[in-house]
């Protein structure tokens, strides 16, 4: 079984796509790790607790950084009703699956714990990033060794065309600008999953509650989904980063051109034939494998 570790800001995409991995029998989660993104590291944090649990994983979670503290943890305290799962407000705690930090059994660790485990852990490990890259280029800046224990890095991110966090610029890629280039500069195997790749395919939610997945993670998002389209269910949702799971799982899906590209300081992605970091970018993706590989 091959390994992966998560690191995210969930997110309602990020739980479904968390929870596909967990269900693969080809894939072992060996670590989470939490990253300000979607809303400030402490609810996003939370939200990765409560989705351990209602997954009933097994990998430590361990708590990364926001990007306007990119060395310390900050509190944001201004944000705290915001992008919070399994509730619809923070004095709503009774849906299923909501823990607080504090009274969870599952245990959240530091970056600094993460690299030690990464460190002493055999075998290769590929990275699946679901959020900014912030804690990624921390890593690499405290451990450059922890370079050579991967043997690839997924991201959802990046956009060549228009973008959702401005002008060519997609979230993930745009909010950090620093850790983007950082990252996309590392000497290893890199693989893009798009913004345009996750605009590719809709999912109508009666099918996505058949999903087994949305069985398994429903309860937690569902009031979240809820919250966000004033109290009704959509009829089609989609949801970017679970391209990027199903990548790692299926991923003749997808349809893959290498290209050299460089960031520039708002974080578009730029290709340049004659300069850049080289990378497998996915420019189109299989919607009936996708369908396919959520119905199992």
């Amino acid at each position: 079984m091959r390994q992966v570790w998560i690191d995210t800001d969930p997110g309602l995409d990020d739980a479904v796509a968390i929870a596909l991995v967990a269900a693969s029998s080809s894939w072992e989660i060996v670590a989470l790790s939490a990253v300000g993104g979607n809303t400030c590291l402490p609810i996003v944090s939370q939200n990765l607790v409560n989705i351990a649990h209602r997954l009933d994983l097994k990998a430590p979670i361990f708590k990364g950084l926001d990007r306007e503290s990119r060395y310390m943890i900050s509190s944001h305290s201004g944000l705290k009703s915001q992008g919070q799962l399994g509730t619809s407000s923070v004095t709503d705690r009774s849906r299923p699956g909501f823990f607080d930090q504090e009274e969870s059994p599952v245990e959240t660790g530091s970056l600094n714990q993460l690299i030690h485990l990464l460190r002493t852990s055999q075998g290769p490990i590929t990275l699946l990033t679901l959020g900014p890259l912030t804690n990624v280029q921390y890593m690499m800046d405290q451990a450059p060794d922890l370079i050579d224990k991967l043997d690839q890095i997924i991201m959802m991110g990046g956009c060549l065309g228009p973008g959702n966090y401005g002008d060519r610029v997609e979230f993930n890629f745009g909010f950090d600008p620093q850790a983007t280039r950082k990252v996309m500069s590392l000497e290893c195997a890199k693989t893009i999953i798009p913004l345009e790749v996750g605009k590719q395919v809709s999912f109508e939610m009666d099918t996505v509650r058949e999903w087994p997945v949305w069985q398994a993670i429903g309860p937690l998002v569902q009031p979240f989904l809820l919250d966000l389209h004033g109290g009704q269910l959509p009829q089609v949702i989609k949801l970017f980063d679970l391209m990027a799971a199903a990548y790692l799982i299926h991923p003749s899906a997808f349809e893959q051109v290498v290209l050299n590209l460089t960031v520039d300081e708002q974080a578009a992605i730029l290709q340049d034939k004659q300069v850049g970091s080289s990378v497998h970018w996915t420019r189109t993706v299989n919607a009936k494998a996708i369908l396919d590989l959520m119905r199992k």
